[in-house]
């Protein structure tokens, strides 16, 4: 929190919680400086994402002992109207943890084809509101009943493309396995080899050296686990994926077919 106190910030907390791929702080601050904060809070995440590390924060205002109810605001001229757009600045973006208030459908019925079950990419400048498009529908399928799983790739753009891969595959069975938990389903003829695939899955990023050849050969097996899951219990499952560095998770992404993978 240097960087806070250095522009005369004094923070009078700060917490963190940790997500898959994502750090959160909540950063508590003083009424008077909860503008310089907010301001403050979104140049540090910028700062982050050129260092590729997924970084939020979140700054609070600590109520003040004598809280004095200010009048409406009669013109731009008010220091209110700064404040407020400070605070919809660092708060332009969002992120599994920290969702939109409320999603505005547009006319192009972006929701109906991000659920559609077709492969999308989705693009645009930074606050264009792709993660928003993206954990809107997340809620849409929930709503229908459907499975989903969220994926954070900004921290794999330094690996290679197998252990992408099996990163990518992991976050699937473990999305699955505890969607069956919650449907209660652990009884199902499916659940043991639905397990024994993630544990499969773990045990091949936990070894030192991948082979395009060996992960191969597990493919067919990972597909049709998914099959008799999503078949037996009529289960839609999406996988929504995000990164703010297209290129190089594209690099990542072309390499993909070499492994005979097939979504």
């Amino acid at each position: 929190m240097d960087a806070m106190r250095a522009r005369g910030v004094e923070p009078m907390g700060v917490g963190l919680r940790q997500l898959e791929g994502e750090r959160i702080y909540v950063v508590t601050v003083s009424e008077s400086d909860a503008s310089v904060a907010m301001g403050l809070a979104r140049e540090l995440e910028q700062l982050f994402e050129e260092e590729s590390e997924s970084v939020v924060f979140s700054v609070r205002s600590a109520p003040s002992a004598s809280t004095v109810v200010p009048g409406p605001v009669r013109s731009l001229s008010d220091p209110r109207v700064d404040a407020l757009v400070q605070l919809l600045t660092s708060r332009s973006r969002t992120s599994e943890a920290q969702p939109s208030l409320s999603y505005i459908p547009n006319n192009t019925s972006n929701i109906a084809a991000v659920t559609g079950t077709r492969h999308h990419l989705v693009f645009g400048r930074r606050g264009a509101g792709k993660t928003a498009l993206l954990l809107e529908a997340r809620r849409e399928i929930m709503r229908h009943d459907h499975a989903s799983a969220w994926m954070n790739m900004q921290p794999l753009r330094s690996e290679g493309v197998e252990r992408t891969f099996l990163h990518v595959v992991r976050v699937l069975f473990e999305s699955l396995v505890t969607e069956v938990h919650a449907r209660d389903l652990t009884h199902a003829q499916f659940f043991e080899r639905l397990n024994d695939m993630r544990n499969r899955v773990r045990a091949q990023l936990d070894r030192s050296a991948l082979t395009t050849t060996a992960i191969r050969r597990m493919i067919p097996e990972m597909q049709d686990t998914i099959k008799r899951v999503t078949t037996k219990e009529k289960l839609g499952f999406w996988t929504l994926s995000y990164s703010v560095d297209l290129h190089r998770c594209s690099s990542q992404a072309r390499q993909l077919p070499e492994l005979g993978l097939v979504a």
